[in-house]
This record gives structure tokens, C-alpha cells and sequence, in this order.
């Protein structure tokens, strides 16, 4: 069949017709740009940056892992906080801000989608290892015509993961 000037072909739009490999072969192209920046980031970094870097991607694995699976338990573990936080000494808050930067440099050039409650879970893991004092907030916000949801850490009075328009959730359980 002969197509015409401004005519589509019906099995470019199937699932795997040529526009959804292309779309396909773009998101790979971008990823992959993303993962050779981010490898040239870690060659750059020092020692102990390089070892908060390889810390991160594999907490963000194992919260990726975690959260994917049915039924996910990646509550378990953690307490809910019913009272205020503990505070927190401002070199261990400059330590919670560094890995809150790292986890999120990693989250952007990892091989999967990393999004605020993987990013959040692996930045609270990393904190308690350390000995400083994080929780874990999960907010809704109600927006016309639904729902959304993010997932960020604080440490003291300082947010160091999921730094988005805070004021527009409302927390709705707090993880110590």
C-alpha cells in the first residue's frame, strides 16, 4: 500500500511500531548520556565522596528493589515518629546535606528511575548508618483532579532529600 503526503502508517503507533522504537531508542540515548556524565562525575570525585557515591547507588538499588516488589514492606524497619525529632549538631547536618546532594546526583544518572521515596529511603539509610538522627516524611497534597504524594528526609530543622514545594503536602506519617 502506497501512503500519501501526511498519512501514517497504522502500525507506527502499535506497540512495536516504528514510533515506539523510536521514542524507545531517545529515552535509551538520554539514559545512557546520563550514565557516561554521571560515570566521568564519579572518576572526578575523591575517596571519600567516590565511597558515599558507590553507598548510594546500591541503597538506591536495594530501595528500587523494595518498593517495586508486590505487597512492598520498605516500611519495615522504621518507626513512626509520633513526637518531635531529635536534634541534630550542625557538622552532622552539613554530613546529612552532602548525602542528600550525592544520593541525588547518583538517583539522576542511575540506570532506573529513582524517584523521592527510593531517594529518601536510601538517604535515611545512609544517615543512621552515620549515627545522625533522620526522618522520613511522606506527604499527599490534593490537587484538581487528583492526588500526589512525595516521600523527603530531614535531618534536624534541615530538608536534605526531596526538595520540592513542601508547603503544598500535607504529612501524613513521619519515620525515625
Amino acid at each position: 500500500m502506497r501512503r500519501e503526503a501526511g498519512m501514517t502508517d497504522p502500525t507506527d503507533a502499535a506497540p512495536g511500531g516504528a514510533a515506539a522504537r523510536a521514542t524507545l531508542a531517545a529515552r535509551l540515548t538520554r539514559r545512557l548520556g546520563l550514565l557516561r556524565s554521571g560515570l566521568a562525575a564519579f572518576m572526578r570525585a575523591t575517596g571519600p565522596r567516590r565511597m558515599l557515591a558507590l553507598e548510594a547507588a546500591r541503597e538506591l538499588a536495594r530501595a528500587r528493589g523494595e518498593t517495586r516488589r508486590p505487597g512492598a514492606r520498605y516500611a519495615r524497619g522504621l518507626a513512626l515518629l509520633d513526637g518531635p525529632a531529635a536534634p541534630v549538631e550542625a557538622r552532622d547536618q552539613a554530613l546529612a546535606a552532602e548525602i542528600g546532594a550525592v544520593v541525588a546526583a547518583v538517583a539522576a544518572a542511575a540506570p532506573f528511575r529513582a524517584l523521592c521515596l527510593e531517594q529518601a529511603l536510601a538517604v535515611r539509610r545512609m544517615l543512621v548508618r552515620r549515627g545522625v538522627p533522620a526522618v522520613l516524611h511522606i506527604g499527599m497534597a490534593q490537587e484538581s483532579g487528583g492526588r500526589d504524594a512525595h516521600a523527603w528526609v530531614t535531618a534536624g530543622d534541615r530538608v536534605v532529600s526531596g526538595h520540592a514545594d513542601l508547603g503544598r503536602f500535607t504529612v501524613i506519617a513521619r519515620y525515625a
